[in-house]
C-alpha cells in the first residue's frame, strides 16, 4: 500500500485497512519442492461475500453459490521453497474477520487468518 509519499509499505500484520486497492498477501514456505505447485486458495469471509463483488475478467476465482467462500485454482513456482499470493480489498468488501484457506488436493497447508478493519 502506498504511504502519503507514493512509496510501497509492506508489514507484517493480521489487520488490513478496509481501503479500496490495498493489496495483502500471504507466503508458505515448503519443503522437498520441485517444480512448480499446484494450490487452491480458499477465501472464507465471515459473512458471505457481496453479490456486487466484482473479480474482474480475467479472474480464476469462483464464488460459492451461497456466496460464503470464493476459491481459486493457482500453480506456483516456488522461490526458495516459498510460494505467495494475495488479495486487494475490493467495492463490497466488509470490515470482518476472515479466511484464507490454503489446500493442497484434500490436505490444508495452512490457514491465515486476518482482520479488514476501517482505518
Amino acid at each position: 500500500m502506498p504511504d502519503t509519499s507514493g512509496n510501497y509499505v509492506e508489514a507484517s500484520t493480521t489487520q488490513v485497512p478496509l481501503t479500496e486497492g490495498t493489496c495483502y498477501d500471504w507466503h508458505l514456505h515448503l519443503q522437498k519442492v520441485k517444480g512448480d505447485v499446484n494450490v487452491t486458495e480458499i477465501y472464507k469471509p465471515c459473512s458471505p461475500l457481496p453479490a456486487t463483488w466484482e473479480l474482474g475478467a480475467d479472474s480464476m476465482t469462483t464464488p460459492s453459490d451461497d456466496l460464503l467462500t470464493a476459491t481459486t485454482p493457482l500453480t506456483l513456482s516456488p522461490e526458495n521453497s516459498w510460494i505467495s499470493s494475495g488479495w486487494c480489498v475490493a467495492i463490497g468488501d466488509t470490515a470482518d474477520d476472515y479466511l484464507i484457506e490454503i489446500m493442497s488436493g484434500d490436505t490444508t497447508l495452512e490457514t491465515f487468518a486476518f482482520e479488514l478493519r476501517e482505518p
